[in-house]
């Protein structure tokens, strides 16, 4: 019941900063005047013959120069170019300025637009975000947020969990540095050792069955289900035994009541070099990705990364600085959004 007021309470915030936005733009043409004047006031407002000395209609999306006749789209060449709903962009915009981050199904409802549009408007600048990180930036693998990782992409491998998607960057990087790729939180050398290591003493007090269980378990989550079908054994006793290896904190419990095997990540030797964030900036990414958003795909993982980022780092991301970068940004086509696959060593820039 908690949960369900803070969701309204959070909606109610999100329609109030719509409603403040609206009565600033209220169409898409007062949004198209507001794009002119920024780009004016950046000079950028030209004919192609160098002429200033231009007409334009308020709420037109283009302005005849006097001199040629010639008639531009102010747009072109900005992240605007070709988009029909202004408004709604402009609106996402301002939600971000403003700290509020949305699910695109909340935003298409506040906004009025389809789904795939408020995707869209919301994705794009999360993409226009994440191309603004350093190079120098710490360095997350993805294996640090397995838990937040359960909705399938176009990357998914067939019939598999989402989150093999994360096994197959990890198997990509242990081919790249030549070592198994195993991260933990823990960096220090003295604590190295494998996702296979746990106490003997732990191991030895497992009964059978729930050593069998633990030998089936692995990085990709199963099922009680899955089990039945590879043990032949009742699901009651196959549930109790998993209970029991998650308490021991062997096996740990996934959406959708699926298990994998707890791996203690480690900080491998290629990579002690990349600076990694905290552990506390790392819980604070997965407590934001599931507030807003419940969960993500391995595939646009850098771009919610990106979302947190700019909601947590308001230094770097002044009021005003989004819409500039939009205004800045070269066209991004629909296809650079669909073809988006989040980078195996993803970039967090608050360490």
């Amino acid at each position: 019941m908690v949960k369900r007021k803070n969701k309204i309470d959070k909606y109610s915030v999100a329609k109030a900063h719509w409603n403040l936005f609206i009565r600033k733009v209220p169409s898409d043409e007062a949004a198209a005047d507001r794009i002119f004047k920024a780009l004016e006031e950046k000079g950028r407002i030209v004919c192609c013959c160098g002429s200033i000395n231009l007409n334009r209609n308020a709420g037109s999306r283009f302005f005849i120069c006097q001199l040629c006749k010639m008639r531009t789209f102010f747009t072109v060449g900005t992240t605007f170019e070709g988009v029909s709903r202004l408004q709604a962009w402009l609106g996402a915009i301002h939600f971000a300025e403003n700290n509020i981050a949305i699910s695109a199904l909340g935003f298409s409802k506040i906004a009025k637009v389809a789904f795939a549009t408020a995707r869209n408007c919301l994705l794009r600048a999360a993409m226009i975000v994440a191309g603004t990180i350093d190079e120098s930036a710490p360095v997350l693998i993805g294996g640090e947020l397995l838990q937040i990782i359960f909705r399938r992409s176009r990357e998914t491998p067939p019939r598999l969990h989402p989150q093999a998607e994360q096994d197959e960057v990890e198997k990509e990087l242990a081919e790249q540095f030549n070592v198994n790729v195993i991260f933990d939180n823990d960096t220090s050398a003295n604590q190295e050792k494998s996702s296979c290591d746990t106490s003997s003493d732990v191991l030895d007090n497992l009964s059978p069955l729930q050593k069998q269980v633990l030998g089936l378990m692995g990085d990709t989550p199963i099922s009680i289900d899955d089990l039945c079908d590879m043990t032949s054994q009742p699901a009651g006793i196959l549930g109790s035994a998993a209970v029991m290896l998650a308490l021991e904190g062997l096996i740990q419990d996934m959406p959708g009541g699926r298990y994998i095997k707890t791996v203690q990540k480690l900080q491998n030797k290629n990579l002690r070099d990349v600076t990694c964030p905290t552990a506390e900036i790392i819980n604070a990414a997965i407590a934001f990705i599931r507030e807003h958003f419940q969960g993500v795909s391995r595939k646009c993982l850098q771009l919610y990364l990106a979302i947190f980022w700019y909601c947590a780092d308001r230094k770097t991301w002044k009021e005003g600085a989004l819409f500039s970068a939009f205004l800045d940004q070269p066209p991004l086509g629909r296809s650079a959004l669909i073809n988006y696959v989040s980078p195996h060593l993803l970039k967090m820039p608050i360490s």
